[in-house]
């Protein structure tokens, strides 16, 4: 354990269900007054200039009363000559401003240096569980956390929780979303592996009371999704159910790696996993990493990026999937794979056609919803030329650069003249 230191519900039966449950909404989702999103001088004047650098391996959460998105940890280190350094772990948190666009480095203790945890919002206040890290210049294995902290946003404050009895493996790479049904966590899937060239992928469900601070380990009916890691999940209010999308098991980095293209649902009132079809030959290929949110306004899943096991390998579509018609469209191509490889690890920069309306390509990126500002917002994650500290918007329709990265994209978006660049980065 680590201190403190540095619009519709899937009826499903509990005995089995088939792809075919009738969906009915239940009006879950609450009707609020949202906070108002528009900046004022009140709000914004005094937030300076600082901001993260460039960064991956890290977890966000988006707190919806205060209109801020909180991320800790990570790593800053990038990839060298397409080969996978040591790590150096932050433990540092910052919290962006969606009404103002600026950040701000939030003082004080906090959760011990980790990467690839995760986080949710919920009760008012950031958790984090899990994560990994190994001291800088070491090889061997990863030191895995069976921790959860929460972050009191207002207090700009981290606590450890003191859980009771039996909790979760310790893991990194799973699901954690906040069921505002029940008021508790979930926890799904992950690498329980302390190897960083070998993988443990699982495929059990926990859920965490903070009335109680315990976990509990749940049953699950019906046919069962692969276990995976790398997946993204979201809790959709609506139909009372986590939904999960893509990941890879444990052959993630081999040369047969398995991507998976899946979209399920986990209904927890049955807790009854159903497999969503995706209604069409248009779908995402399979991914690892990507980011997913839930659009409530729209009734659709959002999803961005990831890596695939194609020639592109970080990508930068978008798509939103219908629950309803249980269908994908795709919203935006994003790069398009040009020309091939020179020799090993030597990219020429027209290696893709550049989508310059979207986010440059990635994965391991945080992605969240805003419902009062009515977008999507993307922040860092991995790129072929390491890692990027941008943040983009997604306002259902197009992207928008809400602050440019400083380093991190490839050569023909950041040189004024694309004729001088050397390569794919430089």
């Amino acid at each position: 354990m680590r201190s403190l230191a540095a619009a519709l519900l899937f009826l499903l039966a509990c005995g089995g269900q088939s792809d075919d449950s009738d969906l009915t909404p239940d009006g879950g989702a609450g009707d609020g007054e949202l906070p108002s999103c528009e900046p004022t001088p009140e709000r914004c004047d005094g937030l300076g200039a600082e901001r993260p650098g460039r960064l991956s391996e890290h977890s966000a959460a988006y707190d919806p009363e205060r209109l801020e998105l909180v991320v800790f940890g990570g790593t800053d280190t990038i990839p060298d000559a397409c080969n996978f350094p040591q790590a150096e772990f932050l433990g540092e948190t910052w919290i962006y401003d969606d009404v103002c666009n600026a950040w701000s480095f939030a003082e004080g203790q906090a959760p011990s240096p980790s990467g690839r945890h995760m986080s949710a919002w919920g009760d008012g206040r950031v958790w984090v569980f899990g994560g990994r890290f190994r001291e800088p210049g070491e090889g061997g294995l990863y030191t895995l956390y069976d921790d959860l902290f929460r972050f009191d946003v207002e207090q700009r404050s981290w606590r450890i929780v003191d859980v009771e009895g039996e909790r979760p493996a310790a893991r990194v790479n799973a699901g954690l979303v906040w069921d505002s049904r029940r008021e508790r966590l979930w926890l799904v899937g992950g690498n329980t592996s302390e190897s960083g060239a070998a993988y443990e992928a699982v495929a059990d469900a926990w859920s965490f009371d903070p009335e109680t601070n315990s976990w509990e380990k749940h049953q699950l009916s019906g046919r069962l999704p692969p276990a995976r890691l790398m997946h993204a999940v979201v809790y959709d209010e609506l139909r009372d159910a986590i939904v999960m999308f893509g990941g890879a098991d444990e052959s993630a980095f081999e040369l047969d790696a398995q991507y998976f293209a899946d979209l399920w649902a986990l209904d927890l009132e049955g807790l009854a996993w159903v497999e969503l079809e995706g209604g069409g030959s248009a779908a995402p290929v399979g991914r690892f990493w990507a980011g997913m949110v839930h659009d409530p306004d729209a009734d659709r899943y959002l999803l961005f990026g990831g890596h695939d096991a194609g020639s592109l390998g970080n990508r930068n579509d978008t798509w939103v999937f219908d629950p309803v018609d249980r269908g994908w469209q795709m919203l935006g191509e994003g790069d398009v794979w040009n020309a091939p490889a020179n020799d090993f690890c030597d990219f020429p920069p027209d290696f893709s056609i550049v989508d310059e309306s979207a986010p440059e390509r990635r994965n391991a990126h945080s992605m969240v919803w805003s419902e009062a500002c009515g977008h999507a917002l993307i922040f860092g994650g991995k790129t072929d030329c390491g890692a990027v500290d941008d943040v983009w918007a997604f306002d259902g329709e197009a992207w928008e650069e809400r602050m440019e990265a400083t380093e991190g994209e490839v050569c023909l978006r950041w040189r004024d003249d694309p004729e001088t660049c050397a390569d794919m980065c430089f």
